[in-house]
């Protein structure tokens, strides 16, 4: 269990377009050796081209359109196709709207996707043999659904802001 300290949202998040929406948790310092399979999230730069590539989505979320949380609530993931949001504003058979393109990225595709309730997890895609954490979850529609990629905020886009709270 990790002890969350402070939290702070981004000050330009919107309600009404979802633009801005990422937070920091800052959490008690962790023993990344004593637990298995973690490890800090290196975070992409301006220059990550994602457009085309496979990456990870992982949550506790849904596992179905109009689904349920696994009652065992065991940790999901699953490998999505990614495009930057100027990508998916210009494919026609996408279907959702991306409100602030530019920031965002989505990923997904029919029965391989996000879910209620992964809300704010990762995204995270390989580079040079590293985990990149890519995406953060923010919203969808139809999930699952073919035409449907939920829509992420994009890491990379936040750099500086995480930089200037973090520390990091």
């Amino acid at each position: 269990m990790l002890n969350v300290n402070s939290f702070e949202m981004h000050e330009n998040y919107s309600t009404q377009t979802t633009a801005n929406d990422v937070a920091i948790l800052k959490v008690d310092p962790i023993d990344f050796n004593a637990i298995s399979n973690t490890a800090p999230a290196c975070l992409a730069t301006a220059d990550y081209a994602m457009t085309g590539q496979d990456c990870t989505v992982v949550g506790f979320g849904a596992t179905s359109f109009g689904g349920q949380q696994p009652d065992n609530y065991l940790l999901q993931e699953v490998s999505v196709p990614t495009f930057d949001g100027n990508t998916c504003v210009a494919d026609q058979n996408v279907l959702v709207e991306m409100t602030d393109p530019n920031n965002q990225v989505c990923a997904g595709q029919a029965g391989k996707d996000s879910c209620q309730g992964d809300s704010g997890g990762p995204l995270y895609c390989q580079q040079k043999g590293r985990q990149v954490l890519t995406g953060v979850v923010s919203y969808g529609t139809n999930c699952g659904q073919d035409g449907y990629p939920v829509v992420y905020a994009k890491v990379s886009s936040y750099a500086d802001w995480i930089a200037a709270r973090s520390g990091c």
